[in-house]
């Protein structure tokens, strides 16, 4: 029992190290990187901003598998041998690592462990409350069947996407009222795009993932997911009603008739989000969608090199406890 607890103590320092550490990078690179990460087409941008967010989960969980993968090899009877950490310990080598955390190590670890829990039941509490605005702002509505659509009465002009598991598009009558057929449709254009790629889903696990980075990069990331997002959103609404001025046009209206006033749900709204870089966006015609070849090629080159090296990693991981502890 107090190996497993000793264990378990030493896999909670592995992750809460490794995720700082990718914090930290994450910052870096934001700081450094960030204008270049602004001039990217919406998809290079999108998928930019994903990887960035996802350092500090990748490295926790890619330092526990590395600090660790000889114990579960070892418990599975997939390798047999011993392990430097012991003359005639198996590979189970965290096992066999005589010290527990300093209390110092402790207490930091623990410290982390309680600002993350504080993020996250925040976030929790946050996604409550909206489910609930959501829902109930659907009973308010009328489903109509012609534009797919849920009708709600309320003095804002807004139209969103809300609900995680089931995304459903919402349009307030005064904005059905107020736009033409055609900027209606561009409207409902742009909404089904949201709902197509489950947007709604993607931004509740990037919240999720965001809470692990420090302050700038939070903000940063989630700022450019969400710009990035609603320009792809954008074009796909141009290449449905085949009209990109025609959407641009309907931007500006929104924005006019919304007046600053912020809308009775949170969703993935046509709002004034970055008004003037959708605009230029939209304007600037169509690009290939890329293909990021390169970046795909690296990312295999990384995770080739590391199951390469992946026992030399894993005894790096284990005297850098050794030496912190």
């Amino acid at each position: 029992m107090d190996t497993l607890l000793n264990s378990v103590q030493l896999a909670a320092v592995v992750a809460v190290a490794a995720g700082l550490l990718g914090a930290v990078i994450a910052q870096i690179t934001v700081a450094i990187a960030g204008p270049y990460v602004r001039g990217l087409s919406p998809h290079r941008q999108f998928r930019v901003v994903l990887a960035i967010s996802s350092l500090p989960v990748v490295m926790s969980t890619g330092a526990i598998f590395i600090a660790f993968y000889p114990t579960v090899f070892d418990a599975l009877q997939w390798v047999a041998g011993s392990c430097h950490c012991g003359e005639t310990n198996s590979h189970g080598c965290l096992f066999a690592i005589p010290v527990t955390p300093s209390w110092y190590i402790s207490v930091a670890v623990l410290f982390v462990v309680m600002i993350l829990t504080y993020r996250w039941c925040r976030l929790a509490r946050t996604w409550l409350q909206r489910a609930r605005k959501a829902q109930n702002l659907l009973r308010l509505g009328d489903h109509s069947s012609q534009h797919g659509c849920y009708i709600v009465p309320a003095p804002q002009a807004f139209a969103a996407t809300v609900g995680v598991w089931k995304p459903a598009i919402v349009i307030s009558q005064r904005l059905v009222q107020a736009l033409t057929p055609e900027q209606l449709e561009v409207v409902l254009a742009h909404e089904r795009a949201h709902q197509r790629r489950r947007d709604a889903l993607l931004f509740a696990v990037l919240q999720w993932v965001l809470t692990m980075h420090l302050s700038k990069a939070r903000r940063f990331l989630m700022e450019r997911a969400r710009t990035s997002t609603e320009q792809l959103c954008d074009r796909a609404a141009a290449a449905e009603v085949r009209d990109s001025l025609a959407v641009a046009e309907t931007i500006l209206s929104v924005t006019r008739l919304n007046n600053g006033q912020r809308p009775p749900v949170d969703g993935l709204g046509f709002g004034s989000h970055r008004l003037e870089e959708r605009i230029r966006t939209l304007l600037d015609g169509p690009h290939a969608r890329p293909t990021d070849r390169f970046l795909a090629a690296l990312l295999l080159l990384g995770i080739g090199t590391a199951l390469l090296y992946l026992h030399e990693l894993h005894h790096l991981v284990e005297a850098s406890l050794l030496l912190v502890l």
